[in-house]
């Protein structure tokens, strides 16, 4: 007699019920509750689902009669659905008699909940990512400013409830993409450019681009030298603007060089220089011209460097720049708050010009950074060679800020003293100067509101006695 392989699973002839499904099944495919632990389960079960085949019994009938399938006892006791069923209804909401606001209710909160005043969201996933946006807290003057004037252009009459408070000291939250979008402007709306129009600007293109050839051919392969891009890229748009075109397209300069590549094969090369920038020279430039004019490049630097002549450049630089900030005329005082943005004071040129090669060196692009940082340091300087006579915008919008918010008297001395900003009594002066504007116009023309109040929108008002 061969031996099984397996254990066969000797089956029952005697029939169960289950108690939860109440079906019949042999005892073998079926559960006995033996323990007092899974009878508890079973009965707590059976009281929240108000299941009567089990309360009905009584509890020496819990052996006898207590018979189950594994996946019904599951599915019986599940402690989520047991939790859901036991919860009790909510209780119908009092109806109120009382007036309520449409708004968001009021708050005494000083500042301004941990969500995006665009979106309402605490949180939500970037564009096409499975990541979570970040919220970012306001935290400079010029993005309360930036929503404030873009919610006024849009009427957007619940982000200006919102902006009728500095965001920056109500800890006013966003997210990027969020910011990114309320703020962007309008896409302008250009004209169509007929068929007459785009057939007379590819006959300019082709035909600068045969001028371009031909001044390749007469001035860089008779006399083989090294050509910035730019430089031809210069000339093309000039060629075009003299047919008579005045907006050159911009993949017309983007596609340059391949059209120089087509049109000369083999005969131009392009490299990159340390900068970036691209460089063009013809094959026919000998290899010991580059040489001698290397050498001579880093003698001449070497010359400069070490030259005494160095000081006196300084020297003159600095005169020319100080002659230059002392031509600045001084504005009249009191100045009125919308006149203070970034054209009040007009900067020199040349001092523009020498901050962005000092900070950024020698390059076209230059971030927003760098230009706030210069537009920052050109107020400085102003205002310490001119002994405070003319006094920039920084230099009394950042005082009444750190007033606004803080309320330091020694901060602001201390911002003073650094020349950063002008004296807390010339702070107060402003202020004392102002209002007395404001109370003879009252005289003259009634009760007088502050210029950047606008009808239809809820405003709040604070203030204290002195």
């Amino acid at each position: 007699m061969e031996s099984p392989t397996k254990r066969q699973k000797v089956l029952s002839s005697i029939e169960r019920t289950c108690i939860i499904c109440s079906k019949q099944t042999s005892e073998t495919y079926l559960t006995k509750a033996r323990d007092d632990q899974t009878i508890s389960t079973l009965v707590d079960a059976a009281r929240i689902r108000n299941f009567d085949p089990i309360l009905t019994l009584e509890k020496h009938e819990y052996g006898e009669k207590l018979f189950y399938h594994r996946d019904c006892r599951s599915k019986f006791t599940h402690k989520k659905t047991l939790q859901q069923l036991n919860k009790e209804p909510d209780s119908e909401p009092q109806c109120s008699n009382e007036r309520r606001s449409s708004r968001c209710p009021a708050t005494t909160s000083r500042v301004l909940g941990h969500i995006c005043i665009f979106c309402e969201r605490e949180s939500k996933y970037m564009p096409g990512s499975n990541t979570r946006e970040t919220l970012f807290q306001s935290r400079e003057l010029r993005s309360d400013e930036t929503i404030r004037r873009v919610a006024q252009n849009k009427l957007d009459h619940r982000i200006l409830a919102i902006t009728a408070r500095d965001l920056v000291a109500a800890e006013a939250h966003y997210h990027k993409s969020c910011y990114r979008k309320y703020t962007r402007g309008e896409k302008e709306k250009t004209p169509v450019a007929s068929d007459k129009d785009d057939e007379a600007y590819q006959a300019a293109e082709q035909q600068s681009y045969g001028v371009l050839f031909q001044y390749v051919r007469d001035t860089l392969f008779p006399k083989p030298t090294v050509l910035r891009m730019t430089e031809l890229s210069v000339k093309l748009v000039g060629y075009i603007q003299t047919c008579g075109i005045n907006n050159v397209k911009p993949h017309t300069k983007k596609h340059l060089r391949q059209r120089l590549e087509c049109e000369f094969k083999e005969s131009l090369h392009f490299v990159h220089d340390d900068k970036g920038k691209l460089l063009v020279y013809p094959d026919n430039l000998p290899l010991d011209q580059v040489v001698v004019a290397m050498v001579k490049a880093e003698e001449q630097m070497l010359e400069l460097k070490y030259s005494e002549n160095i000081d006196n450049i300084i020297k003159l630089s600095a005169n020319h720049l100080r002659g230059q900030i002392k031509k600045i005329k001084t504005k009249p005082w009191p100045p009125y708050p919308a006149e203070l943005n970034s054209d009040y004071t007009e900067l020199p040129k040349s001092l523009e010009m020498f901050l962005k090669i000092l900070l950024h060196g020698e390059t076209e692009e230059l971030t927003m950074k760098i230009e706030r940082v210069v537009h920052s340091i050109d107020q400085d300087c102003i205002y310490a060679v001119s002994r405070g006579n003319v006094i920039p915008a920084k230099h009394i919008l950042l005082p009444w800020g750190v007033k606004s918010l803080t309320g330091n008297v020694e901060l602001i001395k201390m911002l003073n003293r650094l020349g950063h900003g002008i004296s807390y009594s010339k702070l107060e002066e402003t202020d004392t100067a102002l209002c007395l504007q404001k109370q003879r116009k009252e005289a003259d023309q009634g009760i007088v509101l502050p210029s950047s109040f606008h009808p239809h929108i809820p405003t709040s008002l604070a203030f204290r006695q002195h």
